[in-house]
């Protein structure tokens, strides 16, 4: 589960600190802490030698994906993201780190997001009737 929406909203207006938040969010705040000293690492692979939790570092490598990323990175593999990204004719050249699933998975979202598109344009249907087909996506 990510919770980092909701830690992004409480941290900043908590004049005592991360003590005043629920335990739920201990992890959360050793993995911001550590993201301040080190912020290249949001978007490099992390190496394990660092001494930090399994949790830690799971919440270290999705900081930078929004909610809809994230379903996407928990629900494929990263063959079946590679297959999907291939196959709607993204550039591949402009995928960050290829080695990294997180950026199979924004790549997989960025080409959802052509995909109306691009049935509005070749399907000439009125605009009446795509609005309301808009309305579900």
């Amino acid at each position: 589960m990510n919770l980092w929406n909701t830690f992004d909203k409480h941290i900043p207006h908590n004049p005592y600190g991360y003590y005043a938040l629920s335990v739920r969010f201990k992890d959360y705040y050793d993995a911001h802490c550590w993201l301040e000293k080190r912020p290249e690492y949001m978007y490099k692979d992390l190496p394990l030698n660092l001494g930090l939790s399994c949790e830690v570092m799971r919440l270290i490598y999705i900081r930078e994906l929004n909610l809809q990323e994230y379903e996407v990175l928990c629900k494929y593999s990263l063959n079946e993201l590679k297959e999907k990204v291939e196959k709607n004719y993204y550039l591949l050249n402009t995928i960050g780190n290829k080695q990294l699933k997180k950026s199979w998975a924004k790549a997989l979202v960025k080409t959802k997001k052509w995909s109306i598109n691009t049935f509005s344009v070749i399907s000439n249907l009125p605009h009446d009737i795509l609005n309301h087909i808009y309305s579900f996506y």
